[in-house]
């Protein structure tokens, strides 16, 4: 209706999940350059390797929080 786009599939080379690849990840870390860096969003085996990446990319492993449920 406002006339913009919408792409759909595989075959346009986009990543369209709606969740950032490991190397947009990366990028986002890489610009941003957080002091703490909490991951949010998942189950806890991919919010722990969230948190490693954050470690790898350069985030002190101390500044890494990763929360329960609850807290």
């Amino acid at each position: 209706r406002l006339g913009c786009n919408v792409v759909y599939g595989k075959d346009r080379g986009i990543h369209v999940s709606g969740h950032a690849s490991q190397e947009e990840l990366k990028t986002m870390l890489n610009l941003v350059r957080p002091e703490y860096f909490i991951p949010v969003h998942g189950e806890y085996r991919m919010l722990r390797r969230h948190g490693e990446l954050g470690v790898a990319m350069g985030v002190d492993p101390k500044k890494v929080l990763i929360g329960d449920n609850g807290q």
